[in-house]
């Protein structure tokens, strides 16, 4: 089993559907080739983005998404890449490096969701 097998299976992702901005991240570390779209799973490992505009599997990107009262602010891997019938992109994005405050936002969320469920 794959070390991203193991963590998909280690975070649960719940329903999320947030306005998300992701930016392919230069060698530097700065953002650009920002695009807009929507976040439409979370967990602590990672997230589900969709837009109209793709980012090549590997590419490191950040990321800011708001949650509730807080905007979290990521840093994350290009780990999936999917066409959509409507054109769309999804990809699935693995976290690679989340501020302990930021983890727990998310976490609190999921816990939230998974109690209504």
């Amino acid at each position: 089993m794959s070390e991203q097998e193991r963590d998909r299976r280690r975070s649960r992702r719940v329903r999320l559907e947030q306005i998300a901005e992701v930016g392919q991240r230069a060698p530097d570390g700065t953002s650009h080739h920002k695009t807009m779209g929507g976040a439409a799973d979370v967990s602590a490992g990672g997230i589900r983005f969709e837009a109209r505009q793709a980012f090549y599997l590997g590419a490191d990107v950040s990321m800011s998404l708001a949650m509730n009262e807080d905007l979290v602010e990521a840093v994350g891997n290009v780990v999936d890449l999917k066409i959509q019938d409507d054109g769309t992109v999804s990809m699935g994005i693995r976290f690679t490096d989340l501020a302990d405050e930021d983890r727990e936002v998310i976490e609190s969320y999921c816990r939230k969701q998974d109690d209504e469920a």
